[in-house]
């Protein structure tokens, strides 16, 4: 997609796009959100709360901040002081997003929603667990957190609803994507599994035009990771396309989901000058309505599972981002990275 088209295609989803206001019920489910003490994650965890949301976990970095965005929520929604909880997590850290997953696999006996709201768009380089920032954040701890909590939303999918639960409905994973997706060029994919991830940072790292370009890469990389993680539930084989999928609801326990809020008011660009400028000219949206386009994404149907969405709508996206081929070569790369990680958890 050229610039250009892209351009367009912003300036209509943010002057003629709206997103409705979450109302499905959250009732006697548990949730996590990262990234949840400000912008679009803190405004999402708002809407679970006033949903009714039975157990909230607030995945944060800053966790003084994280207990005032609790409190803060806990006093508009009226809502019970058990209801809220705040966990620490650092996505810059591969420890300390394995702690996080082991702890919601020591206490948690279930989770309803898994939503991966954390992430950076950053203007300095610098290399967090050896790895380009964006990629470490966006890409790689994202995936860590998510493969790894699969199976907890898996079991919870075998248990089924709790009883009362007003609206059952399966568990959902959702991570936050977005629509500079369509810019990315992703020179590196022509690279083996074995080096793919190394080049991404060795080529961030020394040519600056490549490094602007990495926020919108990171965000075609969730993409295809979340297509392939959608086949690889219980192992049931590789990608063929999510097109593919005849009646998921019989085959995949998990819906599975990239939300875009669009361009919001936020501090994800608080690195980045021109960013002001930029939210005037394109009609930036609330923080809030960003927020519901999250949990809309987090009670959606079916017809969402693997699938990007837009203005509350499955959108295809780019075309790279169905490329299955290398949506396998990129979480084998992924998988390579962690398995010196979980040898040391065992």
């Amino acid at each position: 997609m050229s610039a250009l088209e892209f351009v367009r295609g912003l300036f209509y989803e943010q002057y003629f796009q709206s997103i409705p206001e979450p109302t499905a019920s959250f009732a006697h489910k548990t949730v996590i959100i990262t990234g949840s003490n400000v912008g679009l994650g803190k405004e999402a965890a708002r809407h679970i709360s006033r949903l009714g949301c039975t157990r909230l976990i607030l995945g944060v970095r800053n966790t003084t901040a994280g207990e005032e965005a609790r409190k803060e929520i806990l006093a508009e929604m009226s809502a019970p002081e058990s209801s809220i909880a705040v966990w620490e997590v650092d996505l810059s850290s591969f420890d300390s997003v394995a702690g996080f997953v082991q702890r919601a696999n020591r206490e948690l006996d279930r989770l309803d929603v898994l939503l991966c709201n954390a992430g950076v768009n950053t203007v300095q380089f610098s290399q967090p667990e050896g790895y380009e920032r964006t990629l470490t954040v966006n890409v790689l701890s994202t995936y860590l957190m998510a493969s790894r909590l699969l199976p907890l939303l898996e079991r919870t999918a075998a248990a089924g609803p709790v009883t009362g639960d007003p609206e059952p409905r399966p568990p959902h994973l959702n991570i936050v994507g977005s629509d500079t997706h369509l810019l990315a060029k992703f020179p590196e994919q022509h690279e083996s599994a074995a080096k793919m991830l190394e080049a991404i940072t060795a080529n961030c790292k020394n040519d600056a035009s490549r490094f602007r370009a990495q926020y919108p890469t990171s965000k075609l990389l969730v993409l295809l990771m979340v297509r392939d993680l959608v086949y690889r539930q219980k192992r049931s084989g590789p990608s063929s396309g999510v097109n593919a999928i005849d009646k998921p609801e019989e085959k995949y326990p998990v819906i599975i989901n990239v939300p875009n809020p669009g361009l919001c008011h936020s501090s994800l660009t608080r690195e980045i000058r021109a960013a002001r400028f930029v939210k005037f000219v394109a009609h930036a949206r609330p923080a809030k309505m960003g927020g519901s386009a999250l949990v809309n994404a987090a009670a959606a149907g079916w017809e969402t599972n693997g699938q990007y969405l837009s203005s509350n709508k499955v959108n295809k996206g780019g075309s790279l981002s169905w490329d299955s081929a290398l949506g396998e070569k990129l979480v084998t790369a992924i998988e390579e990275c962690f398995k010196r990680l979980d040898a040391t958890e065992h």
